[in-house]
């Protein structure tokens, strides 16, 4: 159930936060700071890689709780 409570959660919150900044970073026009896209930009790379590995350790209640069960050893 937790792990259904995450895949939930992510949907409804992560990914469309991830969502509207790729919508952002696709209306930038030149008139922008160079700093606000540089920042977008290393978000959205940030926000791409944590929802692949969320998408990977989420496909499947045994594979979530590997991915705990390895992260408890270390």
């Amino acid at each position: 159930m937790l792990f259904d409570i995450a895949r939930e959660r992510k949907r409804r919150e992560f990914d469309p936060a991830l969502k509207l900044i790729r919508a952002a970073l696709a209306k930038i026009d030149g008139a922008r700071p160079e700093v606000a896209v540089d920042r977008l930009k290393t978000l959205e790379s940030m926000f791409s890689t944590l929802s692949s590995l969320a998408n990977k350790a989420l496909q499947s209640d045994q594979t979530a709780r590997t991915l705990v069960g390895f992260l408890e050893s270390q």
